[in-house]
C-alpha cells in the first residue's frame, strides 16, 4: 500500500477515535457572591460578572447565589461593579472551581467569592485645641468651618477622597499679640476614616516698655540780661 494511502487511513482512524471520546465530565457548583464593605457590612446592589457573563446583583443581605455546571478546574474571572458611592477594591478576582475530596458525586460544591466595595469618600475628623482662646475661626479652603468654644475646642468633620491632603488654618487676627499668627496644620487622609488633632500653643509677645517722659528744663531767657550793682547810700552822721 502506498504511503499516502496509509496516511489517509491513519487520519480516519484518529478521527474515529476522537468521535468516540466521551464529553468532559461537568459538576454542579453552588457559588455565593458576598457583597461587603471594607468594614465587613453586607452591601446590596453589587453587580457580578464572571468570564464576561452577567450573573446578577447582590440582594439586601449582600448575597447572590448562582448554580454553575463546569468541569473541575475551570477558572472564573469575577468582576464586581459596586453601587453608587462605592468602588471595587479589586479590578478582578480569579476563582478556580475544584471538588472537595470524598464529596458525593454530582453534589453541589459550596464556593464563596467576596466582592469588596470601598466608599468613594472618607471622613476626616479634626479636633482643634486652642487653650484659653474662645471664638477663634477655623478655616478650610478659605471658608470658616468651625469656631472654638469657651474651652478653646472645635470639631471639624470633612468628607474627602482617599489619599487627599487637607490644610486647616486658624484666624488669629483678633489676637495680634499671639505668635505664630494664623497657624496652619496639614494632614493626609488615607483609605480609611481617620481622626486628627490640631494643637495650637501660642506665645504672647510682651508689650514694649513705656517711655518715661523727660522733664523739660525752664526755657532760657530771650536775650542777654544786664546785671548792675547798686551801692548802698551812706547816710550823714550828725555831730
Amino acid at each position: 500500500m502506498r504511503p499516502r494511502a496509509l496516511a489517509a487511513l491513519a487520519s480516519l482512524a484518529v478521527a474515529a477515535l476522537a468521535a468516540c471520546d466521551p464529553p468532559p465530565v461537568t459538576h454542579r457548583y453552588a457559588i455565593t457572591f458576598a457583597g461587603r464593605t471594607d468594614a465587613g457590612a453586607p452591601l446590596g446592589g453589587v453587580a457580578i460578572t464572571a468570564n464576561g457573563a452577567a450573573l446578577g446583583v447582590t440582594g439586601p443581605d449582600g448575597a447572590l447565589v448562582v448554580d454553575v455546571r463546569a468541569v473541575e478546574g475551570k477558572l472564573l474571572r469575577v468582576t464586581a461593579t459596586c453601587p453608587e458611592g462605592f468602588r471595587a477594591a479589586a479590578a478582578e478576582t480569579e476563582v478556580r472551581l475544584r471538588r472537595l475530596a470524598g464529596a458525593a458525586r454530582g453534589a453541589a460544591q459550596p464556593v464563596v467569592v467576596n466582592a469588596e466595595c470601598r466608599p468613594r469618600a472618607r471622613r476626616a475628623a479634626i479636633l482643634v485645641r486652642t487653650p484659653g482662646l474662645a471664638g477663634v475661626p477655623v478655616r478650610y479652603r478659605d471658608r470658616e468651618v468651625a469656631r472654638t468654644d469657651a474651652d478653646g475646642v472645635a470639631h471639624v468633620l470633612l468628607e474627602l477622597a482617599p489619599q487627599s491632603r487637607l490644610q486647616l488654618a486658624l484666624d488669629t487676627s483678633a489676637h495680634p499679640r499671639l505668635r505664630p499668627r494664623d497657624p496652619t496644620a496639614e494632614f493626609v487622609l488615607g483609605d480609611a476614616d481617620e481622626v486628627f488633632v490640631f494643637d495650637y500653643q501660642p506665645a504672647v509677645t510682651p508689650l514694649p516698655p513705656r517711655k518715661k517722659k523727660a522733664r523739660r528744663a525752664p526755657p532760657p531767657p530771650p536775650g542777654p540780661v544786664k546785671i548792675e550793682s547798686v551801692r548802698p547810700k551812706r547816710g550823714r552822721t550828725r555831730g
